[in-house]
């Protein structure tokens, strides 16, 4: 029994994959929705201490991503992330935070700052999403990462980026690694129930 092949399980899992994740994932979006909420208020710190505030690169984005944060902890992730409108939703909240990050990024003063709150997003996108999914929001962070340490291209440094950017890499497939092992154990756990 302790080596029975779980290969067709793993097949079956695109299926049923929402079903058995769901507690799971709405505990990790309700957390994930706080950690946004402090990501904002340390954005938001650091602009007031940089006296950035009226800067409209700083509060349009803020103001925005602060509406969409409300809308979406208004949402109940229990039923939501059982069928398509969850992914939907996690989709839109994780393009909610790119878009801030990337936008406040472009503000010299806060660069710094904001290079090192994607490393939350990467590890709250492989809590979220599937393998697959998390390859591309990881490629679109990429993305937002390099535009907002470049300055958009502007200043380019190849040398300066490979550390945090292969460390901001590494982080990714860490969490999505960890992650895929979680929701393989909770299948085989699943199977070993049935069959009791």
């Amino acid at each position: 029994m302790g080596n029975r092949d779980h290969t067709e399980l793993m097949a079956r899992r695109s299926i049923t994959n929402r079903t058995p994740f769901a507690p799971f994932r709405a505990r990790a979006a309700k957390l994930g929705l706080q950690v946004s909420w402090l990501m904002l208020a340390a954005i938001l710190f650091a602009a007031y201490r940089f006296s950035l505030l009226d800067d409209a690169r700083v509060w349009v984005p803020s103001f925005l991503a602060g509406i969409g944060l409300l809308a979406l902890s208004l949402i109940r992730w229990e039923r939501a992330l059982q069928d398509w409108r969850g992914d939907l939703f996690l989709w839109l909240w994780l393009a909610l935070i790119l878009a801030e990050l990337t936008t406040v990024g472009a503000v010299p003063q806060l660069s710094v700052m904001i290079s090192g709150l994607y490393f939350g997003v990467v590890v709250l996108s492989a809590a979220l999403a599937g393998t697959v999914p998390h390859a591309f929001i990881t490629g679109f962070v990429i993305t937002s990462f390099i535009l907002t340490d470049s300055n958009f291209g502007q200043s380019l440094e190849i040398e300066r980026l490979l550390i945090p950017l292969v460390t901001l890499i590494a982080v990714a497939i860490a969490s999505s690694m960890l992650t895929k092992e979680f929701r393989r154990e909770t299948f085989i756990g699943i199977d070993r129930a049935k069959q009791l």
